[in-house]
């Protein structure tokens, strides 16, 4: 009876399980990492949405929008808040939009989960750039 000399042996196929595992292991961290970021990002830039709505709300209808921090919360005047139970706020002042489209300006810092970003709201302009 003639053995056929087909498929893999068991210690080839375990040396590939073993390779692999060890990709896996160094790969995962640094892609978990990476989706987080992404994660980050993505509620930075609905902050930063939130943030232009409050402009332009103030410059249609001619009222003064003022943002300030309570309890890691953003509010408005109008108990509009941008809250999100893993995300933080801290800012010394309070940020005001001004019914010509102007600001007073300030920074605004947001905490989402271990990542920092400090948001810059320039006077006058009140343009929004993110500091990472």
């Amino acid at each position: 009876m003639k053995f056929s000399e087909r498929g893999f042996t068991l210690i080839e196929l375990l040396i590939v399980v073993l390779i692999v595992g060890l990709l896996y292991s160094t790969i995962h961290p640094f892609g978990q990492r990476l989706y987080s970021r992404f994660e980050a990002l993505k509620k930075l830039e609905e902050i930063r949405t939130f943030l232009l709505e409050q402009k332009r709300e103030a410059f249609l209808y001619g009222k003064k929008i003022e943002l300030y921090v309570q309890e890691g919360r953003l509010i408005t005047q109008d108990n509009q808040t941008f809250s999100s139970q893993d995300i933080l706020f801290s800012s010394p002042d309070p940020i005001i939009f001004y019914p010509l489209g102007t600001t007073n300006g300030g920074n605004l810092t947001v905490i989402y989960k271990d990542f920092t970003f400090e948001i810059e709201i320039t006077p006058i302009t009140g343009d929004i750039k993110v500091k990472s």
